[in-house]
């Protein structure tokens, strides 16, 4: 009776264990991104001298423009806010469909109109080391921060696309599961084999570890999926807009793999943060979908686009 009970007792626990972990790892995932905004907007703000540096007056209409065409309620889309992003990259924190809204960072390069306007002095690499900018390399980052307005306005449709979807719900979600498929493998196991009862800890110890190994790498394939999910989503969603939209897209692409190709020289670690392409350097994971195959893609619909217009010229002077 005593052993049953026993028994009993760490299956409720168990039991406990699973939902406290699902429901904590679910809100690890989604409260950062509801209550955590300004943090976020904080830790990614770009400044000059004592204050953010605010967006370009260009790039804030790009953007208005942008959000006024979005298929989205009129209170979701003033919950969408703008703000000039530290370092190369666009980002996107929250969703417009959460409480607290979203932010989109646009980094400073999209304000460079011609390279004479690149502030030099605003751009560091790693440890604070100033680029040389007269080396081949250098140049080629240079040109690389140069891009047009129709991949501008490209990229920040891509990412008022992304704010459009609950996101951080999603993983929230996956990470759920995967902490109740985790103890579940774990009660399981430890059932199968009868390790409660025969009180082998260390045992029970290895056969935790393992279950939780097993959880973390489901949440992980999970959560990839997804995010190549909405990668392709908003890219195809920008693209719908038309020609200029693809045009720029591909712009956009090629722009960020020759910057990395750049960075790959000159940073210290450059070979193993880039490859060869301009792709993240990954190992295991691809945490988002690689630049080259977002590139070919809206590459393929460009042609794809020009050669039905060809067509339908074609057709027309048959016609006539």
């Amino acid at each position: 009776m005593a052993s049953h009970m026993a028994y009993s007792k760490a299956s409720s626990f168990v039991r406990i264990g699973g939902v406290v972990a699902a429901l904590g790892s679910s809100m690890a995932c989604i409260f950062p991104h509801w209550l955590g905004l300004d943090y976020y907007r904080q830790f990614l703000q770009m400044y000059q001298g004592i204050g953010p540096l605010p967006v370009s007056e260009d790039v804030l209409k790009i953007a208005q423009e942008e959000l006024k065409d979005m298929d989205l309620a009129t209170n979701l889309k003033e919950g969408i806010t703008f703000f000039t992003a530290y370092g190369f990259d666009l980002v996107h924190k929250g969703s417009a469909k959460m409480k607290g809204g979203a932010i989109i960072g646009v980094p400073s390069y999209f304000y460079y109109k011609s390279e004479q306007d690149v502030t030099r002095s605003d751009i560091r690499l790693s440890g604070e080391k100033t680029v040389p900018w007269q080396s081949e390399a250098g140049e080629r980052l240079q040109r690389s921060l140069i891009i047009g307005p129709d991949a501008q306005r490209f990229a920040i449709a891509r990412e008022l696309e992304y704010s459009r979807h609950q996101y951080p719900v999603y993983y929230g979600i996956a990470a759920a599961m995967s902490s109740i498929v985790a103890f579940s493998v774990y009660n399981y196991v430890e059932i199968r084999i009868g390790l409660r009862a025969k009180k082998m800890k260390r045992l029970q110890a290895v056969v935790l570890l393992i279950s939780a190994g097993f959880g973390g790498t489901l949440y992980l394939l999970l959560k990839d999926s997804l995010t190549a999910y909405l990668d392709e989503k908003a890219d195809g969603a920008a693209a719908a807009k038309g020609e200029r939209y693809v045009r720029g897209g591909a712009e956009f692409y090629e722009k960020m793999l020759r910057r990395n190709v750049a960075l790959r020289t000159l940073l210290p670690a450059g070979a193993s943060r880039y490859t060869p392409h301009g792709n993240d350097n990954v190992w295991v994971r691809t945490v988002s979908t690689p630049y080259t195959i977002r590139y070919d893609r809206l590459k393929d619909k460009l042609a794809e686009i020009e050669k039905q217009a060809t067509l339908g010229g074609a057709s027309a002077e048959a016609k006539s």
